[in-house]
Parts: structure tokens; sequence; C-alpha cells
């Protein structure tokens, strides 16, 4: 992409974004985790924090965490589960070694010894299943981003960094595949903001780590191809983390597989029906825009639909096949709707 098109791109996604707005919410968020780390983790006079505690500074966090709605700000989706998250806050309370080498890294100024710290933090780590250390990177990334998200971009993959700079043909990286995490972490970070400062984009980290994963651009550097359109900011900020990334879309696959038999469903029984926004792909609208397939644009219109009454429902259309409910609920929250006998509504996760 030619610099020109970047800078047009980036003017555009200015209109609707509402910088100065979202810097300042960041900031106040960066302090109230400022404030947390140091008094309920590092402080080991002050109780341990309590659940609601740290769940709060998850919501701030990742993108995914209990109680996030689309209009609040988090780093990204860091696909760690609630529960990780909280038992690795603990352990940074009690693990002094830890919590010490990751406020180390906070706190420093200096980008070496930010390396050092890292990769000492890895290596202390190594063999603990607490999910803070990994190839992709995405829990020390979005450690820095909420510390400092002035300073560090919201962008928490090595993976999307990676294609990001392979796509804009950004110099003077690290090498993904032989550096140690603390130089890929700390060195992938200051190249992309420095590259865009040679743009002549000198907006906050977090504001180009926006424009990156607003959906017309983050389809150029993810797929390589550049689609035609106005561009708009998304709505959920930054896209997922890729740690654990085939099991991610394993899970993706098996989401839309199970959301396409229950359209089906719907379809042969007549059925209104209403399917999530993030699940209506080509195939699906074509779908559900038939002349004998109602459809109903808004959940709102419906009241809640138990998981007995969906696991009820699919086993019964699908007798001669292999069911396995407990597999289903993992893929299905057991949220869904129902209106009358007229209405078939989709469970999500």
């Amino acid at each position: 992409m030619e610099t020109t098109e970047i800078l047009r791109r980036f003017k555009e996604f200015l209109v609707n974004y509402p910088e100065d707005e979202c810097d300042a919410i960041w900031q106040k968020q960066s302090n109230f985790f400022r404030e947390f780390w140091a008094k309920r983790i590092m402080d080991t006079k002050s109780p341990d924090p309590n659940e609601a505690e740290i769940d709060q500074i998850v919501k701030i966090l990742d993108r995914n965490a209990k109680g996030n709605t689309r209009r609040d700000e988090a780093v990204a989706r860091v696909m760690v589960p609630q529960g990780v998250w909280r038992r690795m806050f603990r352990e940074l309370r009690h693990e002094r070694t830890l919590s010490g080498l990751l406020n180390d890294t906070l706190l420093s100024t200096d980008e070496q010894e930010k390396v050092r710290l890292i990769d000492d933090l890895h290596k202390k780590n190594e063999g603990k299943k607490n999910s803070l250390t990994g190839k992709s990177g995405n829990v020390v990334c979005a450690f820095a981003a909420v510390y400092d998200p002035f300073k560090n971009l919201s962008v928490v993959s090595l993976n999307d960094r990676r294609k990001l700079m392979e796509y804009f043909k950004i110099p003077g990286g690290p090498d993904f595949d032989k550096d140690s995490p603390g130089k890929k972490i700390i060195l992938s970070n200051q190249v992309i903001i420095d590259w865009f400062k040679s743009l002549g984009i000198n907006s906050s980290p977090r504001t180009i780590s926006r424009f990156l994963y607003a959906p017309l651009v983050q389809a150029t550097w993810k797929s390589g191809q550049d689609p035609d359109g106005t561009e708009e900011p998304s709505p959920d900020g930054p896209a997922p983390a890729s740690e654990g990334v085939a099991e991610g879309k394993q899970r993706h696959a098996e989401h839309l597989k199970m959301q396409w038999m229950l359209i089906k469903i719907g379809h042969a029984r007549e059925k209104l029906v209403w399917v999530p926004s993030g699940d209506r792909d080509e195939k699906v609208k074509r779908e559900i825009n038939r002349p004998t397939f109602k459809h109903l644009a808004d959940k709102r219109e419906c009241r809640h639909w138990s998981f007995g009454d969906v696991v009820e429902t699919f086993e019964a259309e699908n007798r001669k096949r292999s069911f396995n409910t407990k597999a289903m609920g993992s893929l299905l929250s057991g949220r869904g709707v129902i209106r009358g006998r007229r209405c078939l509504l989709f469970g999500y996760c």
C-alpha cells in the first residue's frame, strides 16, 4: 500500500474515531491499572485482591472479559479465559520473582533492559501453566499496553505484528524466527510506532492500533488483498491475539457449523430466525433472505431461550447424527431466544 493511500485511509478513519476522547479514556484506565498494580499486587502489606477487583482490571486488559460491552475500551482480545486471568493475578501477587520482573519491565525506560527483563521473565516462568508468557507474547504485550498506552501498541500478538510489518514493508524489525521473546516484543513495538511517525502520523499507539484493525485496513495486511470501500473504525478494537490460534480457529469453525445447522433447522420448520451479526457471512445472508425464510434483525424482539431447549430441539432434528451435548456446551453459551412458537433463535458463544 502506497504512503498516500495509508494517509488517506488514516484521515478517513479519524473522521469516525474520537481520538482525543479515547486517549483520555486510556489515560484514566492506565492510571487505574497502575494504582491496582502498585497497591494490590506489588504492596505485600495490603490484603490480597478479591475476585471483583481483579475482574475490573481484566475488563481493561481483555475485550472478552466478563462484563465488557461493545462500548467499553479494552486492550485487545487476548484469548485468556476469565478464570486464568484471576489465577494469574493471584500468582503474581505471591510469586515475587515473576511480579518483580514484570514490574521492572513496566517501569524501565531503557529498551535493552526491557529486552533482558522479558527474556528473564520467560525463563523464570518456563513450565508454569499460568499463560503469562507464550510464543505470541500477547499477555506481556497487553500488560505493557495498559500500563502505558502512549508508548505501547495494542497489537498484542507477535504474529500480527509480523504480518503487518511484512505487508507494509516496515524495516528494522526483529527476526521473528530467531530472536528472543524480549527482542521481538520491544523492537517490533518501537519500529512500527517509528514507521508511522515517519509518515507524519503522530497519533498515540492506541489510535494507530485501532486504525490497523479497522476492517478495510486489517483485511489488507491479514490477507494481502486490498478491498475497496470506505473506512470505518472497528467497534471492537484490536482483534484477537494469536495465542492458541489453531484451537481458536477450530472452535470458530465448529461454531459456524453449529450456527448453519441451526439455521437449516429453522428454515425446515419455517421459523423466524435471528443470527448474531458476526456470523452473517454471505452464505448465511443468502439463506436468511430467501422469501420462505423470515428473519429477525433485532434480538431485542425476543425473550430468552434456555440452553436445554436448544439441546432438545437440536437432538430432535438430528436423531441420525452423532451428537455430543457436552461438546455443544462448549460452543453455545446457553443464550438464545424464542418468540412464541414461531421463532427459532440461536445460542451463541
